[in-house]
């Protein structure tokens, strides 16, 4: 990892349970959310068995900040970031840890152009998340990701469609 900072050299990786929780998922949506200054976040992961309560916790950060979470339920990393592009979103969020085994996952920011995150902004976020809230958990008001975007995948898949 960066010095003083949570990302690695593609985001925030580590064995869910242990090293990335709901606690940090839901702190690390809260600053995000803060740093992008609300507006659209669309939240994508993948088939991780972690992936469904971190999209909850990062998605129920993101509302706590004033943006809005919309999550993209299982979608590859390309998706997330074309659609992220289109639909003028403020922000893209990965749930994913790619090639690392399955009992490890990740949070993978992405800016309004669906490219990876600047360095200064991933410092802002790192420098906002402060102390993980342990008591945190997924009840309450604030469950599940956000709102629905079902027309997502399909736009994803017209695009790759047309590019070929």
């Amino acid at each position: 990892m960066k010095s003083d900072s949570l990302f690695g050299t593609d985001g925030i990786r580590g064995l869910f349970g242990s090293e990335l929780d709901a606690g940090l998922a839901f702190s690390v949506g809260k600053a995000a959310g803060e740093v992008a200054g609300g507006g659209k976040v669309l939240i994508g992961r993948d088939t991780r068995p972690s992936g469904t309560e971190l999209a909850s916790a990062l998605g129920a950060g993101l509302r706590a900040a004033g943006s809005m979470a919309v999550d993209l339920g299982i979608m590859p990393t390309g998706g997330i970031s074309y659609l992220t592009s289109i639909a003028e979103a403020a922000m893209g969020v990965v749930i994913s840890a790619s090639h690392n085994p399955a009992p490890y996952n990740g949070i993978k920011l992405l800016g309004p152009n669906g490219a990876k995150l600047s360095d200064r902004q991933e410092a802002r976020i790192s420098a906002r998340v402060g102390e993980v809230d342990e008591r945190w958990d997924l009840s309450g008001d604030m469950l599940g990701a956000g709102s629905t975007w079902s027309e997502g995948l399909g736009l994803y898949i017209e695009w790759l469609v047309g590019s070929v």
